[in-house]
């Protein structure tokens, strides 16, 4: 179950410097029996695609920025059981936590990820650490990275902005993300997403993501 696949990349997480957000979005994922409202409030982690041990990255312009979310709307515990390459497990989640948007990280030869979906992330309540160690190179950085316990379930969803509608164009591509060994990274980049155009300063990377197929669920 590899990135070409899924068509979709494994992902380095870094913190960024915070800068407020305060986008009133719609969204609907698998999880959702219909749309819901919810709030951006700030952007304050970036993600590069990233090759894990030698591995071809899919798509070279797959980025993400993440925003932290604001949803009234509680959400019920849910049980998942996803796979990817890390083998077949287990989760909890509890509430929506934030919104992966994918964007351009501007730079010559590169372009906007037309093909990768918007991401609703979902805290994790209970599950099993993995506990390995992976190489990773990316545009910013490489070397070995040790993971542990997954924190965040990425589910695709389709979003509602300003009257733009974006859907899932991938629905089978889940994403788990890992809290991984922090790793310094004093890098600058200009985004642009569907919110507009930032310049980002990256600190360290703090999560890994890994492509999931999610196998079944069910609410607690």
């Amino acid at each position: 179950m590899t990135a070409q696949e899924l068509m979709l990349d494994y992902f380095n997480f870094y913190d960024v410097a915070n800068q407020s957000a305060g986008y009133v979005i719609g969204l609907q994922g698998q999880f959702d029996k219909q749309p819901e409202k919810a709030q951006l409030t700030y952007l304050n982690l970036f993600a590069n695609p990233v090759s894990k041990n030698g591995e071809p990255i899919y798509d070279k312009n797959a980025h993400f920025t993440w925003y932290d979310m604001y949803d009234p709307v509680p959400d019920p515990p849910r049980v998942v059981v996803y796979q990817n390459q890390f083998g077949k497990s287990k989760l909890i989640t509890g509430r929506s936590y934030a919104l992966l948007a994918p964007c351009w990280k501007y730079e010559k030869g590169s372009a906007f990820p037309e093909k990768l979906d918007h991401y609703r992330l979902y805290q994790v309540l209970q599950a099993e650490p993995v506990n390995k160690a992976v190489k990773t190179q990316d545009q910013w950085a490489s070397g070995e990275t040790r993971l542990y316990d997954p924190i965040f379930f990425g589910v695709p969803v389709t979003k509602w902005w300003q009257g733009e509608v974006s859907k899932v164009q991938n629905p089978k591509a889940h994403l788990v993300l890992y809290r991984s060994y922090p790793a310094p990274a004093q890098k600058t980049a200009l985004t642009i997403d569907q919110f507009g155009k930032r310049y980002i300063q990256a600190f360290r990377s703090i999560l890994f993501g890994a492509p999931s197929v999610k196998l079944e669920w069910k609410e607690l």
